[in-house]
């Protein structure tokens, strides 16, 4: 009940709406898709990422100023897929998005079937300090910053050499 007041969201060429927000009827001008614009559609759940949170607007940016065109892309702690989407529609090859929360698990499968990226995106229950996997060109995660920092190695260790590592949801403090 809560989400259910959410809107549509820009950052940069991508638009995150919820199911009940048309873009291309929003109000105001900034969020109706232009050329080249990504649209994402996220039905908010207890998953994180609705693009609303500052942390993923700031993977969301970041996500678009790297090349992903035919590179692998690891999302560590999904949510809602959002980045994992976000990414495939940038033109990663491949996505591995891995949660260890059920219900963010089935949000982020609804998610990735709504945007039509069933085909690049592959959502995995694992737990990061455990989650064995081939290194990717790309990696994020957006999580707190204390699993931010008590994975700090193993979110390294994901990276292959010469990749990117985007991490979001540190404290100011």
């Amino acid at each position: 009940r809560s989400q259910s007041n959410l809107t549509a969201i820009r950052v940069g060429r991508i638009i995150v709406a919820p199911p009940w927000h048309d873009p291309a009827a929003a109000s105001p001008p900034d969020l109706q898709p232009a050329d080249g614009d990504i649209t994402i559609v996220i039905d908010p759940s207890t998953g994180f990422g609705t693009g609303h949170h500052e942390t993923t607007r700031l993977c969301l940016s970041l996500l678009q100023g790297i090349e992903l065109v035919g590179r692998r892309v690891i999302d560590c702690g999904t949510g809602s897929g959002v980045l994992a989407i976000a990414a495939a529609k940038l033109g990663a090859a491949a996505v591995v998005a891995f949660d260890e929360d059920p219900e963010a698990l089935r949000n982020a499968r609804e998610n990735v079937a709504r945007n039509t990226v069933a085909g690049v995106v592959d959502v995995r229950e694992a737990v990061l300090a455990s989650f064995q996997i081939q290194p990717a060109a790309v990696v994020v995660a957006n999580l707190t910053g204390a699993v931010i920092q008590k994975n700090a190695a193993r979110l390294t260790q994901l990276v292959e050499p010469g990749g990117t590592l985007i991490v979001s949801g540190f404290n100011p403090d």
